[in-house]
């Protein structure tokens, strides 16, 4: 087992971070989870939240942020419409001035020490995604704790920074947006048309490791906030979304692997319908 230990490197004080939030009638949770990005050790970040139509009180809440700091910024859709989340997150990383986005979803935390972590930890590293642990907030259920503590206990077997390109071929390794770091660059050229707006992140992971190197934090960074709102609650899946965007990926760079790894995440599949009730 192979734990990354973050360096000692003191953070390059030029590096900005870009905090990409996709706002949508979250105003009951929104002011804790803005708070939790102005709490950060690390204090240069820019904070991107665009709304995505709102009709409750999210604009006028953000508005009265933005006025307090000017690394706050505020962006909606033309008329204010709601374009749902891919085209709200495009919007948002299209009007980044950061070298890295780092998402934060608008009913989620951040530890204080959340970006200092990641920054200091990708100083000397090859990685282009950084991405944390996470604790709960809310009422979680058993199957998602068991869930999460298999997904720890895989993600500690492994060697830091790696390539994780196929072991998204089951499920999303990294279980809440807000553990995510991706370096901006990994945008240039990337399909937006994702056919599941809910499991966008996902979609984004499998394209990204393809040619790029993740670097996993064992540490609690974010706090991921279970409620009845939650997709995890829907009880929506789209279980096809992984093979589609492996068919996509491989459209691009052709290679005899797509005829090893059909089967065998056809087998994945199989098999956690199966034996897993989440």
């Amino acid at each position: 087992m192979s734990i990354y230990k973050p360096s000692i490197l003191i953070y390059n004080p030029f590096m900005l971070i870009s905090v990409v939030m996709a706002s949508y009638n979250y105003e009951k949770f929104l002011a804790e989870a803005i708070n939790s990005v102005i709490a950060q050790t690390f204090s240069d970040w820019e904070l991107i939240i665009v709304d995505d139509g709102s009709n409750d009180g999210s604009l006028k809440l953000i508005e009265e942020f933005c006025a307090k700091d000017s690394r706050i910024k505020l962006f909606t859709h033309k008329n204010h419409e709601n374009k749902g989340l891919i085209e709200t997150l495009k919007l948002g990383i299209s009007k980044a001035q950061g070298d890295w986005i780092a998402f934060l979803e608008s009913d989620d935390l951040w530890d204080e020490n959340c970006l200092q972590t990641r920054v200091t930890s990708v100083q000397n590293s090859p990685a282009e995604c950084v991405f944390n642990d996470v604790k709960f907030i809310g009422e979680v259920s058993k199957k998602l704790k068991n869930l999460h503590e298999k997904n720890r206990n895989f993600l500690n077997a492994k060697s830091w920074p790696c390539n994780m390109f196929y072991d998204f071929g089951v499920r999303n390794r990294i279980l809440t947006f807000s553990s995510g770091m991706i370096k901006k660059d990994c945008f240039k050229d990337f399909n937006w048309n994702c056919p599941s707006d809910k499991l966008f992140d996902w979609w984004l992971y499998i394209h990204i490791a393809y040619s790029n190197k993740f670097l996993y934090i064992n540490r609690p960074l974010s706090f991921w906030r279970i409620h009845r709102e939650s997709f995890v609650n829907s009880g929506k899946k789209f279980f096809a979304l992984n093979i589609a965007a492996y068919f996509d990926v491989f459209k691009k760079h052709p290679s005899f692997r797509l005829l090893i790894f059909i089967p065998l995440a056809f087998l994945g599949f199989v098999t956690r319908k199966i034996f897993e009730k989440f």
